[in-house]
């Protein structure tokens, strides 16, 4: 069996269904749609005119289009609304905290300490990081997924994020 993977991520089997009909449908769309133009040339006294006519689509021709553009339409909206329900295997703080190190290990020791969820700025205030430092670092484990930040008054909360595990909660 044949497997797609895009930077790590397996697709479905619903998702291969809707990518191969994204692809069969684009692929005769665009076969319709690069139908040859026919081209008159008319010789006269020596003079000659070349006239392109128009492309002229059949009833049939017109439906596929309209057929081929649905499907195209449907199948990649599917396709990118099933990718955003990526479901994650839920990862335990402990098996993290080995994986981890510097600020981050430590962001992340404090975060579990406090139960998963605290204000940004007593992580600077009660680790010894500087401001900048945490912020950077949260900025980062934002990005790779393992915290969310969401703004409270003149600083942030700091949270782990869904498919992090605490101790208490396995």
């Amino acid at each position: 069996m044949w497997e797609v993977r895009l930077k790590g991520v397996s697709l479905t089997k619903k998702e291969k269904f809707l990518a191969v009909i994204l692809a069969v449908s684009s692929f005769f769309l665009a076969n319709i749609l690069m139908k040859p133009r026919s081209i008159t040339i008319i010789v006269r006294d020596n003079e000659s005119m070349t006239i392109q006519t128009p492309v002229v689509y059949t009833l049939w021709e017109v439906i596929s289009i309209l057929l081929f553009s649905l499907l195209i339409g449907i199948s990649s909206t599917l396709i990118v609304l099933s990718g955003s329900k990526t479901k994650m295997e839920k990862i335990n703080i402990t098996q993290l905290l080995s994986l981890l190190e510097g600020p981050e290990k430590e962001i992340m020791k404090f975060l579990a300490k406090r139960g998963g969820k605290v204000l940004q700025r007593e992580i600077w205030a009660e680790t010894g990081l500087s401001k900048v430092t945490v912020s950077r670092a949260l900025k980062e484990m934002e990005r790779k997924g393992l915290v969310r930040r969401k703004k409270y008054g003149a600083t942030k909360v700091v949270q782990f994020s869904n498919h992090i595990m605490s101790s208490e909660n396995k």
